[in-house]
């Protein structure tokens, strides 16, 4: 029987490398994409810009942690293959360096943030209509630069992408002008910036990325009974335990919705209505 499981086990390697080289041979014949995005709310932001004629493909899959996600091979080796790679470019994502690092080539790799969103405390930087405008102009000259047969058209679809941005902000503006000043409790701070257009103050259980402490959860308790808070907002990449802790306490109720959903206006969109709903209780 030894002899028979010694014979089989090269047997199996030989298959392995076989079904291996297969597959590598498949994604050989697989186009390689015009553009790689690291977020999915970056490539809606490409996809509008791009009028729906560039292949575009995301790294972080659906409900993964920014903060903690790497890259497959297959991704970079797709990021390496790609005319144009697009990040946010904040420190705090580093899968980013992870999968565009060797890509140093002039215009290759985009930062979608300027240079004052990549400095600031919260990385979420496209959860502000306003930010993001200026992220779509930025994306746009260089969609234009890298496929300049469809400059003409990126530059179209850059004038639209504006103005329904622009009319966003301004229906969410309408929409929270009354609760400014009001404060929202969520687990992870991601929306910084959204309530800084807004005149709103987030309140986040979570520091550092570190789930609170004792001590912290019952100055958070404390905290939201003050301000009668209505919900606490949770995020699918990280644990809802706390912010259900807290809920419980207050009598509050756990929200959840994604920030790195793919659609973003209606991201921004759902969440001034749920905070306008909240706030209003």
């Amino acid at each position: 029987m030894n002899a028979a499981r010694g014979a089989t086990l090269p047997c199996l390697a030989l298959l392995a490398l076989a079904v291996a080289s297969a597959c590598g041979e498949r994604a050989a014949k697989q186009p390689a994409p015009d553009v790689v995005v690291s977020i999915p709310p970056l490539a809606w932001l490409v996809e509008q810009l791009g009028g729906g004629g560039l292949r575009v493909e995301t790294l972080l899959p659906p409900g993964a942690n920014p903060h903690a996600f790497e890259p497959t091979l297959a991704q970079v080796d797709a990021a390496a293959r790609a005319t144009l790679c697009v990040r946010v470019g904040h420190p705090s994502f580093p899968f980013e360096r992870g999968a565009f690092e060797a890509l140093a080539s002039p215009g290759r790799v985009v930062d979608a943030a300027d240079e004052a969103a990549q400095r600031a405390e919260d990385p979420h930087v496209w959860l502000s209509a306003r930010l993001a405008r200026g992220m779509a102009a930025r994306l746009a000259g260089a969609l234009a630069g890298a496929f300049p047969a469809r400059a003409e058209e990126i530059a179209r679809h850059a004038v639209q992408l504006d103005a329904e941005l622009a009319a966003l902000d301004a229906e969410i503006a309408g929409r929270l002008a009354r609760f400014r000043g009001r404060a929202f409790f969520v687990y992870h701070p991601d929306w910084t910036a959204f309530a800084a257009d807004y005149g709103l103050r987030q309140i986040a259980l979570e520091r550092g990325h570190k789930e609170p402490d004792v001590r912290a959860l019952r100055d958070r308790i404390d905290e939201a009974r003050r301000e009668g808070a209505r919900a606490v907002f949770v995020q699918p990449q990280f644990s809802r335990e706390s912010a259900e802790l807290v809920a419980r306490e207050v009598g509050a109720r756990v929200v959840a919705i994604d920030p790195l959903a793919h659609d973003l206006p209606a991201t921004l969109r759902a969440m001034s209505e749920l905070l306008a709903e909240t706030l209003a209780e």
